[in-house]
């Protein structure tokens, strides 16, 4: 079984993306967007694992705005592999961004 701290190995976005020389604040701007867009995917996903409970308690929490600690508690409880959900998530949206990124070149 694969080691743990390498699959939890970071992915470098700006690095990935070859953004890095981006102003500080739009590095924090376009990673906080790729953030969202990654957590609607991997929601996505994990709703097929989750029963009709689990998924109107989800349903509450993020009506209640709980902090996203809580919700990634929750769904780690529920979904195994939620790490590696989110690992494939964030590599296909970067497969994408590199292709757009590349147009602007």
């Amino acid at each position: 079984m694969q080691d743990t701290k390498q699959r939890k190995q970071k992915i470098d976005i700006l690095k990935e993306l070859e953004l890095e020389k981006l102003p500080l604040e739009k590095k924090k701007e376009l990673v906080a967007k790729i953030f969202r867009a990654v957590h609607i995917k991997v929601i996505e996903r994990v709703l097929d694992f989750l029963t009709e409970e689990e998924q109107t308690e989800l349903d509450k929490m993020r009506q209640e705005s709980r902090n996203a600690e809580e919700v990634e508690t929750f769904l780690k409880s529920k979904v195994p592999n939620l790490e590696v959900i989110a690992e494939a998530e964030l590599r296909a949206l970067l497969v994408t961004l590199k292709k757009e990124v590349k147009k602007f070149k």
